[in-house]
């Protein structure tokens, strides 16, 4: 989210697609955390956390949503929204398991494993259900849930409060 604007991502794991966007500082910083929280709130793991997180996510721009005037250019991801994504996306390499299409996370992670709130969570659920039809469950930190369910339409709202 910029402003009133938020940015639809998806995350690829595939290293050949050229990303449309890089990760900022503090994006990057929520991609570390997250692979030191997923050994410390999984307890056996049988595929390598690190090469799970060498390879970088790929940001893919779906779609701009804009709540009013005009939509700024994004080519670098700031924040720590994308955290728990982040989690999600390593344990789905080191599991070897796709994640759900019906599934999106906006929500903070810290290296151990603890799920915190974000800012402009409700420019982000507006910007989820304009541009993702197929999503049905979003997943926000725990204490986020009433705020989240007051602005989420039709969307399943599931609180999590650690990563394990």
């Amino acid at each position: 989210v910029e402003g009133r604007c938020g940015f639809a991502w998806i995350l690829h794991s595939d290293s050949g697609s050229a990303p449309s966007a890089e990760l900022g500082r503090s994006a990057r910083a929520s991609w570390d955390a997250a692979a030191l929280a997923l050994p410390r709130s999984v307890p056996l793991l049988w595929n390598s956390v690190n090469a799970a997180h060498a390879d970088e996510p790929r940001l893919h721009l779906v779609d701009t949503y804009v709540e009013q005037g005009q939509a700024p250019r994004c080519s670098i991801v700031h924040g720590p929204s994308f955290g728990l994504a982040f989690f999600l996306l390593q344990a789905s390499r080191v599991f070897r398991t796709p994640l759900p299409a019906d599934l999106v996370a906006s929500a903070a992670i810290t290296d151990d494993g603890r799920v915190d709130p974000v800012e402009g969570l409700a420019t982000k659920l507006a910007a989820a259900r304009a541009s993702f039809p197929g999503v049905r469950r979003v997943l926000v930190a725990a204490s986020q849930v009433e705020d989240a369910r007051a602005c989420a339409g039709d969307l399943a709202i599931v609180g999590v409060a650690s990563a394990s």
